[in-house]
């Protein structure tokens, strides 16, 4: 089968599409964001979006250039009790210099997006009465919506050290010292 997006030559999203995140809407017309990469070094991993008027295409892309200034992928979306979209995201705040936080942006239309936040970090509590815990890595954000059909809980895939491909640390290749796990935090709204 053909996939439903296509990587553009000559664009920001040159070399690759994937981890995409689509919200379908009661009409059929589906919005999705997706991972881009390109030759380009200045744009890394970025976040596009494109739509389409049925989850099956065909899809168009909507802008030249990813939705941030910096590295952001695995987006994921929901939309909030007001209309509202909301996008949680791997990331990073260039403007704060943090990086592999998840970032929080929100739009009204899918397209135009708010400067990301800050919507969770590498450090974590167990369980209460215990120290913070820094994690290496929390990525590749997901959630599982309530009855009410906003967020109950986050998922991520998680790290106790920051190990990457390619890295020469032999704790990120043998042994469990750095073993990759799954973890669900509930969702406290604020």
């Amino acid at each position: 089968p053909d996939p439903v997006l296509r990587t553009r030559p000559g664009h920001w999203d040159s070399t690759r599409v994937s981890n995409p995140a689509a919200l379908v809407f009661a009409n059929g017309t589906t919005l999705l964001l997706y991972r881009g990469n390109g030759a380009d070094p200045r744009h890394g991993n970025g976040i596009g979006v494109a739509r389409a008027p049925h989850w099956s295409g065909p899809y168009e892309t909507l802008l030249e250039t990813p939705l941030f200034d910096g590295y952001a992928e695995d987006p994921t979306l929901f939309v909030g009790p007001t209309g509202v979209l909301h996008m949680l995201a791997h990331g990073e705040l260039r403007a704060s210099g943090a990086t592999g936080v998840g970032i929080h942006s929100v739009s009204t239309d899918g397209v135009t997006w708010t400067p990301p936040v800050t919507a969770y970090t590498t450090d974590v509590v167990w369980a209460a009465g215990q120290e913070n815990v820094s994690l290496g890595r929390r990525e590749t954000p997901e959630l599982l919506l309530g009855d009410d059909g906003q967020p109950a809980y986050l998922f991520n895939s998680a790290a106790p050290c920051d190990c990457y491909y390619g890295k020469h640390d032999p704790r990120c290749n043998w042994g469990d010292e750095c073993r990759s796990f799954s973890m669900a935090a509930p969702f406290v709204r604020t």
